[in-house]
């Protein structure tokens, strides 16, 4: 065909086990590259993708049975869950210490306490309590009971995040919940890690 420029030629050399290639550069394409043209490579390796090209910053957003890996997988298929509580906190610690958690044990000590990991109450178990719940449409679900507050401040869950704000100072929220009585008001409130102080609130 007229105006095609062959850019690749592969022709057998006879002798087995061996190759070569040759690059001429005086060759090139008559199309131009896009600038708009870039790639990555990507491997799934966890915080690759969280925390990373994931665009969604909480962990465990729909507070999911969450299993930790014992390591080694079933004969016939699918993993083993590690059910060691030693191993469990001991992987929690080392998360945290990925993460730069103020404090693990207070992660720990709310996943056996029925909250969804990485999730943990805001106060005390005299003031709030968390237990596995199932939705209206089945899956796992996050009960929440606030008996009081001893400082002042609505009492519910938090988890510890970091927002990414090299990338962008916008982000979108959407919270779906129930109240087993009369409806009650949600707010979503930021503070920071260090003091406490609250950045803002919806």
């Amino acid at each position: 065909m007229s105006g095609t420029v062959t850019l690749l030629h592969i022709e057998p050399n006879g002798e087995v086990g061996k190759s070569g290639l040759v690059v001429d550069t005086s060759v090139k394409s008559p199309s131009p590259v896009t600038p708009r043209l870039f790639g990555k490579f990507c491997e799934h390796l966890g915080a690759n993708i969280y925390h990373g090209m994931n665009a969604q910053i909480l962990d465990n957003p729909t507070f999911g049975k969450w299993q930790f890996w014992a390591g080694d997988d079933h004969p016939d298929g699918g993993t083993r869950p590690l059910t060691d509580r030693e191993q469990i906190a001991r992987r929690i610690r080392g998360h945290a210490a990925r993460m730069g958690w103020p404090n693990a044990d207070r992660v720990i000590d709310a996943y056996f306490n029925g909250c969804a990991y990485p999730w943990f109450p805001t106060g005390g178990r005299e003031e709030v309590r968390c237990s596995p719940d199932v939705g209206p449409k089945g899956g796992r679900a996050q009960r929440v009971e606030v008996f009081r507050s001893s400082n002042g401040l609505p009492q519910g869950i938090a988890q510890w995040i970091y927002l990414p704000l090299h990338r962008t100072k916008g982000y979108e929220f959407r919270i779906v919940a129930r109240s087993v009585f009369e409806p009650k008001p949600i707010e979503l409130m930021l503070s920071l890690v260090e003091t406490g102080e609250i950045v803002t609130r919806v």
